[in-house]
């Protein structure tokens, strides 16, 4: 007879694992996961505590001890084990109108989890370990009350310090939870909130001439980072494609993936896990040339994403591509200041879009316009131009 924990054999995609009750009795055994989740290096597994330095410990090992002389009181029943396991969860808040919240949270995820890319599971992940710091391991459905989603929101922006938009993510994710509860009668009411207003900047993107500007200026006398990372963002310009997606470029291996006569990148998207036929166009495809006929190594050059984005912006600076762009605080700056490989993907969509409409890019860069419209900026040339076009009919 006996209760000891053990963590659950396979990770979650955070890294973390479950600990799990075992009940032993007369060679029969029965299981409880617990709403907790740790790191495997920081699991102590002969003492079956966390290790007195991982964060939480002493919360946590509290609360292991509570279940642990829990479980060794009920064992002394004669009942039959299954029994005992259900009474437990009961006491435990595992069962019944009084279910732990985290519990039902990771059931929720589990439920979903077939049908949701890596990226999605990601933000769920983070969005429960917020839950868990604002409301405790312990925290049952009784304890979300009818502020409990502006008392969430308000960790995130005050203590969690999570930007606007960021903390908006994790409040959508913790609703949707709240209110898949609703669904199943275990809330009287969804909480009311009030999101926080999102204050949102002008894409940063750079237009053909500041492209040609920034392809051609002299960089003999900089380091080379600098000249990798002009490479890197130009093949980005051209491409489309997110910055983990073209790292995947900076390996030998990756020469066996690109048909430079067809034109054509096969592509294992990081973000979706799903396989794309990505089209080059010619400049990228004579980027790549050039570099194979040179002998390099790898189609693109190795550089980390904090020396691109800190070299993009000097070989910016040097172009003299000081063009004024507007932040989401109001304050005016250079674009050279503010550009990322990120903005390579903006001015790919952008200059796409400008010329020959959206529909090349969905399924592509973009599943959806929603998504497509924030990465979307548009020039002032290019703006004009088009509400000129529509008001050619009126004669003044």
């Amino acid at each position: 007879m006996a209760a000891r924990f053990y963590l659950h054999d396979r990770s979650s995609s955070d890294g973390r694992r479950t600990i799990r009750l075992y009940l032993y009795r007369n060679r029969q055994t029965a299981t409880i996961a617990l709403p907790i989740r740790v790191y495997a290096r920081d699991w102590n597994a002969r003492r079956q505590r966390l290790k007195a330095g991982a964060p939480g410990a002493t919360e946590i090992n509290a609360t292991l001890q509570r279940v642990q002389a829990l479980a060794e009181t009920a064992l002394l029943d004669q009942t039959p084990l299954e029994e005992i396991r259900e009474r437990l969860k009961v006491e435990l808040g595992l069962a019944g109108g009084n279910q732990c919240l985290l519990a039902l949270y990771d059931r929720w995820v589990e439920e979903q989890q077939p049908r949701l890319r890596n990226s999605t599971l990601e933000v769920l992940h983070r969005a429960r370990r917020h839950l868990e710091a604002f409301a405790g391991v312990s925290a049952t459905v009784k304890d979300v009350g009818t502020d409990f989603l502006s008392r969430f929101l308000r960790y995130l922006h005050e203590d969690a310090n999570l930007a606007p938009k960021t903390a908006n993510k994790m409040l959508r994710t913790v609703r949707a939870f709240l209110k898949s509860l609703l669904a199943e009668g275990l809330l009287e009411r969804l909480p009311e909130v009030r999101a926080l207003p999102e204050r949102r900047s002008e894409p940063i993107f750079l237009t053909l001439s500041e492209l040609t500007k920034l392809a051609h200026v002299d960089l003999s006398d900089m380091p080379q980072g600098a000249r990798d990372a002009r490479t890197v963002f130009l093949f980005i310009c051209l491409t489309g494609v997110r910055v983990s997606d073209a790292r995947q470029l900076m390996v030998p291996e990756a020469w066996g993936r690109l048909d430079l006569e067809q034109g054509i990148w096969h592509l294992l998207v990081t973000k979706t896990g799903a396989w794309r036929r990505w089209p080059l166009i010619p400049q990228a495809v004579r980027l790549l040339r050039e570099r194979r006929e040179a002998g390099c190594a790898t189609p693109l050059p190795k550089i980390s994403d904090q020396a691109l984005n800190r070299r993009i912006k000097e070989v910016a600076t040097r172009a003299g591509i000081t063009t004024p762009v507007r932040l989401s605080n109001g304050r005016e700056v250079p674009k050279c200041e503010v550009l990322t490989s990120h903005s390579g993907r903006k001015t790919f969509a952008t200059t796409v879009t400008a010329a020959v409409g959206v529909s090349p890019l969905l399924g592509l860069t973009h599943e959806n316009l929603r998504t497509l419209e924030a990465y979307v900026g548009a020039g002032d040339k290019h703006r004009r131009h088009a509400i000129e076009t529509a008001f050619e009919g009126f004669d003044w």
